[in-house]
């Protein structure tokens, strides 16, 4: 017998419901209607950002459906699957960054229906998995970067030390220390708060650690710059 959802449809049907939609209110109707459901869910975030990506009318049409919100339920619903996490992250990012501009709308959407928690959570129970750090931590720096709130909200969270713990447990990866200091950066714009809460938790020796690390990557040393500056040591000694 096929497994039913919740609502008495089939997990098959979710699945077929999701391929065979032509439109943001569709995919985010079957979302809800089979919640439970690893699969769908993980298919449904996928194919929503190949959708939405770079359209403000798209983007628009998927938040009045609700797609932000069916988006961070599957985070919380699914926190084990991390292939779903970097789907879902993925899919946000193209919510509150379109055609190259944040869209504050979707920014204050995305924080009440507790996308930096559930970015946050998935980098704590990935955080031996490279792909979700490397895509949680552009959606932090998305949701952070124009927002005070947004930056407030998610060191409440616990960001900051994930982000820093997150540069502890991969120095080996150019790419991970990259992301992760960016989204640092961003955490930390115009909040002494931020900033002294990542000086307790040791950024400046994790910033050091890394820079000697990866020496010859530049970008990731223009980036590791930035934030040693932002925390008043240039030359993180």
């Amino acid at each position: 017998m096929p497994e039913e959802a919740a609502s008495g449809a089939t997990d098959a049907e979710g699945l077929k419901a999701v391929k065979n939609a032509t439109d943001e209110a569709a995919l985010v109707a079957a979302m809800r209607r089979h919640a439970g459901n690893e699969e769908v869910q993980d298919l449904a975030c996928h194919v929503l950002s190949t959708m939405v990506i770079n359209s403000v009318e798209k983007v628009t049409r998927a938040r009045n459906a609700g797609a932000i919100e069916a988006i961070v339920a599957a985070m919380r619903a699914h926190a084990d699957s991390a292939r779903l996490q970097v789907h879902a992250c993925m899919v946000l990012c193209a919510h509150v960054l379109v055609s190259g501009a944040l869209c504050e709308v979707n920014l204050d959407r995305a924080r009440s229906a507790g996308a930096l928690e559930a970015a946050v959570a998935a980098m704590r129970r990935h955080m031996g998995d490279k792909e979700v750090l490397t895509s949680v931590c552009p959606l932090l720096g998305f949701l952070t970067k124009s927002n005070e709130e947004n930056r407030t909200m998610a060191a409440k969270a616990g960001a900051i030390e994930a982000l820093v713990e997150t540069m502890r447990v991969h120095p080996k990866s150019s790419q991970v220390q990259l992301h992760a200091c960016g989204c640092l950066y961003f955490i930390n714009i115009d909040n002494a708060e931020n900033v002294s809460r990542a000086k307790s938790e040791g950024v400046k020796e994790a910033v050091k650690a890394a820079l000697m690390a990866h020496s010859g990557d530049e970008l990731f040393k223009a980036q590791a710059t930035a934030l040693a500056i932002q925390i008043c040591d240039p030359r993180v000694d």
